[in-house]
């Protein structure tokens, strides 16, 4: 019996169980037999890295990318803590960020910007509230728009491509 068939055969093998200060080597051998490991050996290795059980209904392909990322941060280090608290700094302003407000403008949250090209040109609109701003006028519909930029009668969620596909 092989050392792999060895290993897989134990519940977690001694190859890829936790531990710090890992050489290149072990973090190597660990990647390359995560693969072979089996649903129930991987969920009992992600509770030994992270401490918690696994999210109910994680697919075995996910477990393996966490795992395969939390191997390479104790290998060769994590997030320097300048980027950790940078990225904490924006998780915490998009938390108190308000939803943006749907509109029942075509399903479009106010401020979304639609771009589309004619006659060589690129024409920005904007989502408002109280319509739809184009080269600093506001409209009622999208087809006002379009009808603006082309000289003829359009829809305007045609034109611009935010009608839904049926």
């Amino acid at each position: 019996m092989s050392t792999i068939t060895k290993e897989l055969n134990s519940t977690v093998p001694e190859a890829i169980r936790w531990r710090r200060n890992m050489t290149e080597d072990e973090c190597a051998r660990q990647l390359e037999l995560l693969p072979e490991l089996g649903k129930a050996q991987l969920v009992q290795f992600w509770e030994q890295i992270i401490g918690k059980p696994t999210p109910a209904g994680i697919r075995r392909e996910l477990l393996i990318r966490v795992l395969e990322f939390k191997i390479r941060e104790q290998a060769y280090g994590g997030l320097r803590p300048h980027l950790r608290a940078k990225l904490r700094e924006i998780a915490q302003s998009l938390e108190k960020k308000p939803p943006a407000i749907r509109s029942d403008k075509d399903g479009l949250a106010s401020g979304t910007r639609i771009l589309r090209e004619w006659g060589g040109k690129t024409h920005e609109v904007t989502l408002v509230e109280s319509g739809y701003v184009y080269r600093g006028h506001t409209y009622g519909s999208l087809s006002a728009i379009a009808r603006k930029i082309t000289g003829t009668q359009w829809s305007g969620p045609l034109f611009f491509g935010t009608k839904a596909k049926t």
